[in-house]
């Protein structure tokens, strides 16, 4: 490795581990150095945890500034970002909350996180080309392999707990009280014709046709395994088409 590659590499490390390992390469006295480095590991803790804070609003509001602080740092040691580019970063945060408690016993904060975070990538997916009915008609009547494709500014997360009554709570100016209800189901998260983030509960059904689609199923057996009744076809078809027309998928 060259003194160049190693320089980076330390450098990179003392960022997140506190070290000064990179000090020796600076021609500088050995506590200046490190006075240098701190400057440098301080702004980026303090710019990443910015960074996390715009994405993850409400989940800050639930723990609190001081120690969202202090989990941004932590999460920064278990998850190094390894760009500039900031708009992957916070990827993990779910996952590290399930096992990161600190003594606060909020069993929530991953499933607020996972709403967040889907809410922040189809935020600023690409725009994409939405499906028309005419489009999905003539495409599944030419083609019976055709495969119905899920929009990258559409994401499916499951939930354990009613996180979404939890984020509209905290969207007024006076957050209201919510009981917390312990519950699987699956929320859907998707921006719309308009540009407008949207979230809704998805049932049974619905859930497992759009886990189909994302499979890159075809769209005759995604619908074929739904065996849906005389009893739950109309509401399916009508969830079906609130989807279509609200940009869920795509040409």
């Amino acid at each position: 490795m060259s003194l160049l590659r190693e320089f980076q590499s330390d450098f990179m490390n003392d960022i997140y581990d506190g070290t000064f390992e990179s000090a020796k390469y600076l021609s500088d006295a050995k506590t200046g150095n490190q006075n240098r480095l701190r400057i440098y590991r301080n702004n980026t803790i303090y710019i990443l945890t910015d960074a996390l804070s715009d994405t993850f609003p409400v989940l800050k509001q639930l723990v609190g500034e001081k120690f969202f602080h202090m989990m941004a740092r932590e999460y920064l040691m278990e998850f190094p970002q390894p760009s500039g580019n900031l708009f992957s970063f916070g990827e993990h945060l779910p996952v590290f909350l399930k096992t990161y408690i600190k003594g606060l016993t909020v069993p929530y904060l991953s499933d607020m996180a996972a709403l967040e975070w889907v809410r922040h990538i189809s935020y600023h997916a690409d725009d994409i080309k939405f499906l028309t009915f005419d489009g999905l008609t003539e495409a599944s009547s030419q083609n019976e392999d055709f495969i119905l494709q899920v929009a990258d500014t559409a994401h499916l997360i499951n939930a354990s707990y009613n996180v979404l009554d939890i984020w509209k709570s905290h969207q007024d100016e006076k957050v209201g009280e919510v009981a917390l209800e312990k519950e699987s189901h699956s929320i859907l998260v998707w921006r719309n014709v308009s540009n407008q983030l949207n979230m809704m509960m998805l049932d049974t059904k619905m859930e497992q046709f759009f886990t189909s689609c994302k499979n890159e199923e075809t769209f005759l057996s995604a619908m074929n395994d739904l065996n849906l009744t005389e009893d739950n076809q109309p509401y399916f078809q009508s969830e079906f088409a609130r989807l279509m027309t609200a940009g869920v998928f795509t040409s």
